[in-house]
């Protein structure tokens, strides 16, 4: 009896938490990032779609030292699409590494 309640709350934990996770989108074209700014939920995912344009994400410690954690793209390409699990809470920023100093940057705020 005991095994099967355990196994029951531990069923119901692991699919609660599952289901929490979110997805969320990113355009990436015309030398910005749509939106520019998001707020989401450690262990979300971020899908950036390059619809038009060059480009590449750099959320790289490298770049900003202040980022929780390093992700990023690669080099810059055209017709991707890349994705990434937010695992550590915090304020993240990211840039296209040839259109930043036209301001092509964008900014992920990650809640617990």
């Amino acid at each position: 009896m005991i095994k099967n309640v355990l196994y029951i709350f531990i069923t119901v934990f692991i699919s609660t938490n599952l289901l929490a996770q979110a997805s969320h989108n990113v355009t990436v074209a015309n030398f910005s990032f749509t939106p520019s700014s998001l707020t989401i939920e450690v262990g979300d995912t971020v899908f950036w779609t390059n619809t038009s344009g060059t480009h590449n994400v750099n959320g790289s410690m490298t770049t900003f030292p202040s980022n929780p954690d390093s992700f990023g793209s690669g080099a810059p390409s055209s017709g991707w699409t890349y994705s990434y699990v937010f695992t550590m809470a915090g304020d993240y920023t990211y840039r296209c590494d040839p259109h930043a100093g036209g301001g092509m940057t964008a900014t992920i705020l990650v809640s617990e």
